[in-house]
């Protein structure tokens, strides 16, 4: 039997990047997650061919991010840290293939352990040391690919959500719950009897806070291809993720929870919640007072990566 691992060649060139923390390098890859080609960057130090084999890491991005919006930038700062840092477009987003805008947290966190195995492929990464950041909804994503891939041996969630049903409800006053479950229960049948689901704005399913307005109407202008729609059956698909019922199957590899005083879209209450699900050994650092997306710029960002950093370099390095 042949026990030499094997190694991808979905492998592009590498080119230099600077960043604000020094130099690194970067490659286009890709990898294939139930059939759909997933289009991946690798980012490297820029003196890795000093470094035996690197830690991995995965970053997962929020809802309906893409790889090119905030997580580029966590992945240039850990690869200049020492880490080979991957970043990817969920299927059916970005540049990646698969059922357009097709929101199923599930098939989000299949595409999260494929990424895992594909980083275990790469020349130069070693597959004992893989690590994931989520951020956002991705925060819940990886709270579950973790508990059901004993490959990631180490997990940073920031600003993460426990019940994907308590905190889709937890946007809406009552009268505004009992028209969204109507809607729902119609598209139930409405799918059953014609195949179709009502296409909507995300924020018919997610409703934005201000600042989270705000922040995507300057994604948009910055990054067109941001704008998407969805369909009324992603809502039942999100409703019924619960990454806390997973949770406690992670220990004991590490978690670290990030959360923030002042989130408008995501509930201190789902951080807690989610941590006190969580085994040992865990930790929260709460963060603000700031907003849901003050993690992704300036002191803020800043602080959010020290804290990843030191808590991967505690448990991968």
């Amino acid at each position: 039997m042949n026990t030499e691992p094997i190694r991808t060649t979905n492998l592009g060139d590498l080119e230099e990047v600077d960043t604000p923390w020094g130099r690194v390098r970067r490659q286009d890859v890709w990898f294939y997650s139930d059939g759909a080609r997933i289009a991946a960057e690798l980012f490297w130090p820029a003196d890795r061919a000093a470094h035996r084999a690197l830690p991995g890491l995965v970053m997962c991005q929020g809802f309906g991010g893409l790889k090119k919006m905030n997580v580029d930038n966590f992945a240039k700062y850990f690869a200049s840290a020492g880490y080979a840092s991957l970043i990817f477009d969920y299927r059916g987003f970005g540049e990646s293939e698969g059922e357009r805008w097709r929101l199923e947290p599930n098939e989000q966190v299949e595409d999260i352990q494929c990424a895992v195995t594909f980083l275990t492929t790469v020349e130069g990464v070693d597959a004992e040391r893989i690590g994931v950041y989520g951020t956002s909804f991705g925060g819940g994503n990886v709270i579950a690919a973790a508990a059901t891939d004993g490959r990631i041996r180490c997990v940073v969630s920031s600003v993460g959500f426990g019940n994907g049903y308590r905190w889709i409800h937890s946007l809406r006053r009552n009268w505004e719950w009992i028209e969204f479950t109507k809607r729902l229960e119609e598209d139930r049948v409405r799918r059953v009897l014609t195949g179709v689901s009502e296409q909507i704005e995300p924020e018919e399913i997610m409703v934005r806070d201000p600042e989270s307005i705000e922040s995507e109407r300057n994604l948009r202008s910055k990054v067109p291809e941001r704008a998407f729609k969805l369909r009324l059956r992603d809502g039942d698909f999100i409703l019924g993720f619960s990454p806390e019922a997973y949770a406690s199957r992670i220990a004991p590899r590490p978690v670290l929870l990030i959360g923030v005083k002042d989130d408008g879209l995501i509930s201190n209450d789902e951080t807690n919640s989610l941590y006190e699900h969580l085994g040992e050994p865990k930790k929260l650092v709460w963060m603000g007072p700031i907003g849901h997306h003050a993690v992704y710029y300036g002191e803020h960002l800043e602080e959010v990566l020290r804290n990843a950093r030191e808590w991967f370099d505690e448990h991968l390095k």
